[in-house]
């Protein structure tokens, strides 16, 4: 869904660079308080913890990066 693609444009999920909420927000055509960062990344911990993979934050500190 548009959370998934948000959190895969957020995080470069798919072997591109992270965007920042600015850009994202851009390229989609929503404000940026649209999709609350917070409440994404919550949805995405409880959505890895439940497939078994390590948790989030190694793709925060690669959004950090940028």
């Amino acid at each position: 869904g548009r959370e998934a693609h948000i959190i895969r444009l957020r995080y470069g999920l798919d072997d591109q660079a992270p965007l920042t909420q600015r850009e994202i927000a851009s390229l989609c055509g929503i404000s940026r308080s649209l999709y609350p960062a917070a409440l994404i990344v919550n949805d995405a911990r409880k959505a890895f913890a439940e497939q078994g993979f390590p948790g989030i934050e190694y793709f925060e500190a690669k959004a950090r990066r940028i």
